[in-house]
């Protein structure tokens, strides 16, 4: 969270306190005056709602130390879908300018789990999915490592945190879904597209990586036809994954 994020959230929370006291002092001295309890009810009322202050600091910091790290949690979530739905537009409208509209299937998911995958291709060059990655730092595949390009260091990560050990995961369901559904005869490619530019790769990296929709475009172009994908099994296909 940047620093006058930080500074704003605080200034708001300190005067939720003061506002807090004054409506406790308020009360108070409307009770004091009302019964008459003692003539020097109101003044001590004051001086309590002034002591008060420098422990409304304190309670800010404390209350704040509590729950700044899920505030800054759910900003970096908040900043992460965003950087997804616009990659995921982005591509959107790439296709459409490549692939026939009805090919295209958003956000597929399967029955009994909990991810979609961001699209799927139904055609006559078989079935393509695709993840879409919108990343704020370069990231570069060599074989089976993968690691973050971030102030000239490399930052490797583990095999869950590679982006296409999740892709591949999704792709075994869905291959396993199609095959229990008489449909296991259908090929499946896989690409990650990174709509940055910001990746770079060396070696075999087991998925086909796209950086831009020249890219993309020739990855599509270049696909063979499938001879057993006839419009009629395209067709069951969608019917099948829209449900």
């Amino acid at each position: 969270m940047s620093y006058p994020k930080k500074i704003y959230i605080k200034a708001i929370m300190f005067l939720v306190f003061v506002a807090i006291i004054l409506i406790l002092e308020i009360g108070l001295s409307m009770y004091f005056s009302l019964r008459d309890v003692t003539k020097y009810g109101v003044l001590l009322v004051f001086i309590l709602g002034f002591a008060c202050f420098p422990l409304n600091n304190k309670l800010v910091d404390w209350i704040y130390s509590l729950i700044n790290p899920k505030i800054e949690r759910e900003i970096k979530n908040a900043k992460n879908s965003k950087r997804g739905f616009e990659g995921e537009d982005s591509v959107n409208s790439w296709l459409e300018e490549i692939v026939d509209k009805e090919d295209i299937m958003k956000n597929v998911t399967l029955p009994d789990r909990n991810f979609d995958i961001d699209f799927l291709l139904v055609g006559s060059k078989g079935i393509v999915a695709i993840e879409v990655k919108n990343l704020t730092d370069p990231v570069r595949f060599e074989d089976d490592e993968c690691f973050y390009e971030k102030d000239r260091r490399k930052i490797s990560l583990s095999p869950e945190e590679d982006p296409r050990f999740k892709f591949k995961k999704y792709i075994y369901f869905l291959r396993k879904y199609l095959e229990d559904n008489d449909f296991g005869f259908v090929r499946i490619k896989k690409a990650i597209i990174f709509t940055n530019g910001k990746v770079s790769w060396d070696g075999n990296t087991g998925v086909y990586i796209i950086k831009d929709k020249e890219k993309l475009a020739s990855y599509i172009n270049n696909l063979e036809i499938d001879s057993a994908l006839t419009p009629d099994i395209c067709e069951k296909i969608k019917t099948l994954l829209r449900k």
